[in-house]
């Protein structure tokens, strides 16, 4: 199909905001709709980090955009593992798509949702899979990873004291997938490891 303007593709993304806000009634602490707004910035991100050197089209910034959008849409938060969460995103994806006419977008975003399953799977990801990946699990490393740390330990019915060591093995231990992030770790993680300490 043809690209669609930007104009065209921000307006579906406002049209997308306010669905889940309206349908994705949650009571999760992490995740929740907070979260599946932070992975789209995030993402939108990467996008215009990686657009030029992968030749990514306007279509892709559009399935990359709506993928977050649903990724973690209807999460259990907890109760499920993470293939099931997975399947209900991907039921709401397909409801939301089918009333508005763009079923034939249902293939392109579901290849991109598939990659955030948790633990990830080992998969030969393709630029918009990895580029998710990192949106998914780097607000660890964003100005706003003290929110992230308290909310997960919340979701977790973890005390903070009793989650941060978790916290500071994923920032000792986790890889992403872009130069992007890898920078960004490599700048903030001694200073939030030694935040997190303190706080412990």
């Amino acid at each position: 199909s043809k690209d669609l303007t930007k104009k065209e593709i921000n307006q579906i993304f406002d049209e997308v905001k306010n669905y889940i806000s309206e349908n994705n009634i949650t009571e999760n602490a992490y995740h929740n709709n907070k979260h599946m707004i932070d992975v789209f910035n995030n993402s939108m991100t990467l996008f215009d980090e990686y657009q030029k050197e992968y030749e990514l089209t306007e279509n892709d910034k559009l399935y990359l955009g709506l993928a977050p959008l649903f990724h973690d849409f209807n999460h259990s938060g907890g109760k499920l593992k993470d293939d099931e969460n997975i399947e209900l995103a991907l039921t709401a994806l397909k409801e939301y798509l089918d009333s508005t006419n763009k079923s034939g977008l249902y293939n392109d975003i579901k290849h991109i949702i598939i990659a955030t399953e948790f633990p990830h799977k080992d998969i030969n990801t393709d630029i918009l899979q990895k580029i998710i990946r990192d949106a998914d699990t780097m607000g660890g490393i964003t100005d706003d990873w003290m929110s992230v740390v308290k909310s997960l330990g919340k979701e977790y019915n973890k005390t903070l004291q009793e989650f941060i060591p978790t916290q500071i093995k994923f920032l000792n231990t986790v890889k992403f997938n872009t130069d992007y992030c890898n920078g960004l770790l490599a700048n903030n993680k001694e200073s939030i490891i030694k935040e997190l300490e303190k706080m412990s």
